[in-house]
């Protein structure tokens, strides 16, 4: 299994409380990507792609000062948003299926591990998706990851550049989860400073 990192964002809500890339944020005094990266150690991937943009070099550093020896870590930067990042990756093989990829300003309330064998138990699903009930919209939200099949990599072309990452999940598989948190907004940079798991 192969992982896509989404960490590209500008994060322009955060400001003027916080500038630096959103994957940055310390959540419980730990940097999210942290966080992400140690959540992954226990699915042994082959290869964890880090799609960069907004102070690339900042998240660059931040990852070559940290032992993270127990993972293969590669990065790229895309400026041109996630569904560019998500089409390079798979275009330029970067990343192969089964593919998880995972939004770097959101941290899984949630196990991960159980997400992908969710996806391989349903011979066929061409994709799964993380999502969480929420009530005071009537429908589900996506919380930031999904596992990607071979047939839905083998599907994305140069046209899918236009498009938002998450419409190219529309009719995947669902994997209900309890929460996520999100520190790419104010309330959610609040959360984080807060955040005892």
């Amino acid at each position: 299994m192969d992982v896509l990192i989404l960490a590209g964002g500008r994060g322009t809500r955060l400001h003027p409380v916080w500038t630096a890339p959103k994957c940055l944020v310390p959540v419980g005094g730990i940097p999210l990507l942290e966080r992400l990266l140690h959540l992954l150690r226990p699915l042994r991937p082959d290869w964890v792609e880090l799609s960069l943009g907004h102070a690339h070099g900042l998240v660059t550093q931040f990852v070559t000062t940290r032992d993270f020896s127990f993972l293969r870590i590669v990065s790229s930067v895309s400026t041109h948003g996630t569904a560019v990042a998500v089409v390079r990756a798979v275009l330029h093989g970067y990343v192969g299926a089964p593919l998880l990829v995972l939004n770097g300003d959101t941290l899984p309330d949630y196990d991960l591990g159980m997400l992908v064998a969710y996806h391989e138990q349903r011979i066929g699903a061409w994709a799964t998706i993380a999502v969480v009930a929420d009530p005071s919209r009537w429908h589900s939200v996506y919380a930031g990851a999904c596992v990607l099949s071979e047939n839905a990599l083998d599907a994305i072309t140069e046209d899918h550049r236009t498009r938002d990452f998450p419409a190219h999940l529309v009719g995947a598989q669902e994997y209900r989860v309890p929460g996520f948190l999100d520190v790419g907004t104010p309330e959610g940079f609040r959360q984080a400073q807060e955040w005892k798991m």
